[in-house]
């Protein structure tokens, strides 16, 4: 918060790690004399600038290690327990021929084994062809929708 909106997007950028002096916008407020684009000669009140660097890096780092995490865990639906019940259908022989089960056929099951399906449709869907892909199951698309299945 500040008087000057150059001067707080300048600090902002520098936070973020951009040079506002490589950003043709705030070059551009800075030439028609709307605000300050130099760090150096921008007054930082209520905290020390330099903690706050310390913290968005230290920020940083932490978002970077999550996103390694997560990438490692490979795509995720809505939870553990989600995975859990598809392998559980899959293995139960649930998509077995003559057996092909449609999208809905698929969110009973899930309800049945207490997992909440409400609004989830999209992810039921990406969570089947994710199957598909990987070549766990087959489909097609039929009269109704799309159907599923295993040999």
């Amino acid at each position: 918060m500040g008087r000057d909106a150059v001067a707080v997007e300048t600090v902002g950028a520098v936070l973020a790690g951009l040079e506002p002096k490589k950003m043709p916008v705030m070059q551009e407020f800075v030439k028609r004399g709307l605000g300050e684009g130099d760090i150096e000669n921008i007054k930082i009140l209520g905290t020390c600038f330099e903690s706050l660097k310390e913290e968005i890096i230290t920020a940083k780092k932490t978002q970077k290690k999550m996103r390694t995490q997560a990438r490692a865990l490979g795509p995720q639906t809505w939870g553990g327990k989600s995975y859990h019940a598809f392998e559980s259908l899959i293995q139960g022989g649930f998509f077995k021929l003559p057996n092909k089960r449609t999208r809905k056929d698929v969110a009973k099951a899930l309800e049945a084994r207490g997992l909440s399906t409400e609004g989830r449709e999209q992810k039921i869907a990406n969570s089947l062809s994710r199957r598909v892909k990987k070549g766990v199951l087959k489909s097609a698309k039929g009269p109704d929708g799309w159907v599923y299945w295993t040999e």
